[in-house]
């Protein structure tokens, strides 16, 4: 039995891959390298920051025209909405504008930009604005990327014992039952390790809205302004990129147990003090 653990700054993080299979180790070392490129990919693919990316082209050219998109990014986009029309627009990926305002994320185009996810047209494989629309995948596309990582290695001819792909807290695990994990918070300039967490489902993502890194942002449509929050909130459920973007929803405090209910999903809060609070529903 062998095992590999490696770390890469990705995604405005670090993403840290853990693998143990009855193989030989430059094998663990071949799949964490395929791991590692993909997640480059992805990075390539949503950087807001990157002016090269495909994001940064659908941003800049969307309003003018049908911009042809891969298939990556019209997965994410789809269930963006699809979480957008679930929540009434409280999660909204076009809240980029606001997310500039704000001077998170850098405003290229000098303009004020509105909030309104029910603008985006999604075709087949290209993406229009019917408004003068930013959009910001920071919410969704870590989460993304970690199942996509799961999903290169569930390819692999490799029978896995274990796999932890854990990028800053968003995290899936294949050996997760009663597996406990410990996430770790930013508090200004440095990490804050929490308590020890029992994984309840094949994924967590964890967010404090208004500190740290733009995906962890959290804006409140109906004012535009982002919403900051003193606890820490996470979200256990089968796919890390849902995990990812329900914690802002849980964030604005406006998830109803229905909407949790049926993405399979149980809800975390962790306040200053750092004792979690599990919610089962």
């Amino acid at each position: 039995m062998a095992s590999c653990s490696r770390s890469k700054p990705l995604l405005g993080t670090f993403v840290e891959v853990d693998l143990v299979a009855d193989v030989d180790q430059p094998t663990l070392l071949e799949a964490s390298t395929r791991v590692f490129d993909r997640i480059t990919e992805i990075q390539g693919l949503m950087s807001f920051h990157d002016p090269d990316s495909e994001l940064s082209r659908v941003n800049r050219d969307a309003f003018k025209m049908d911009v042809p998109v891969s298939k990556d990014m019209r997965r994410v986009i789809a269930s963006a909405l699809e979480l957008s029309l679930r929540t009434n627009g409280h999660y909204d990926i076009s809240v980029a504008g606001a997310i500039t305002d704000g001077k998170v994320l850098p405003n290229r185009t000098q303009r004020h930009h509105p909030i309104d996810w029910q603008a985006i047209r999604l075709g087949e494989d290209f993406v229009r604005f019917e408004r003068d629309l930013q959009i910001d995948l920071g919410g969704i596309a870590k989460g993304f990327a970690v199942d996509c990582a799961f999903d290169l290695l569930a390819e692999l001819p490799i029978n896995f014992e274990q796999i932890v792909v854990n990028a800053g807290g968003d995290l899936r695990m294949f050996d997760w039952q009663d597996q406990e994990v410990t996430i770790r918070r930013r508090r200004r300039t440095v990490f804050v390790r929490q308590p020890m967490i029992t994984m309840r489902n094949r994924a967590l993502a964890c967010s404090r809205s208004g500190y740290g890194s733009p995906s962890s942002v959290a804006v409140d449509v109906s004012s535009g302004k982002i919403r900051r929050s003193s606890r820490t909130w996470g979200v256990f459920a089968p796919s890390c990129m849902m995990a990812d973007a329900l914690t802002k929803v849980v964030g604005l405090r406006v998830a109803s147990q229905h909407l949790i209910r049926h993405y399979n999903a149980q809800t975390i809060s962790i306040p200053n003090t750092g004792q979690a609070e599990l919610s089962i529903v």
